[in-house]
């Protein structure tokens, strides 16, 4: 039993190439892989990175769109006070002009 047992699973002591002779490029293979990998995680750091200063930089874009937008309607309120005295000027003129005409007319 005792040999059926060495000659079943490896040992787990037994160093990893020795454990399944038929995958001997697979040091190879792992180192690859692990290559590979971390190039798609330098590139992810990089694109992140990128994607964090695009954020900066709309945040940014978005605060001066704010305060123009704020500026803008600030300028349109003036506008419509200024547009509300404007029509209120010109109902005291007609005012004044229908009572003259009223005026007139009794003369």
């Amino acid at each position: 039993q005792q040999q059926q047992q060495q000659q079943g699973a490896p040992a787990a002591n037994t160093p990893p190439q020795h454990r399944n002779p038929h995958r001997e490029g697979d040091s190879d293979a792992d180192l690859q892989l692990l290559s590979a990998t971390s190039e798609l995680e330098a590139l992810d750091r990089a694109r992140l990175g990128q994607m964090g200063d695009d954020l900066t930089s709309a945040r940014r874009e978005c605060e001066q769109l704010a305060g123009e937008v704020a500026r803008l309607e600030a300028l349109v309120s003036k506008h419509d006070a200024g547009t509300e005295e404007s029509k209120a000027g010109v109902r005291l003129l007609e005012a004044a002009l229908a009572e003259r005409d009223v005026e007139l007319g009794d003369a």
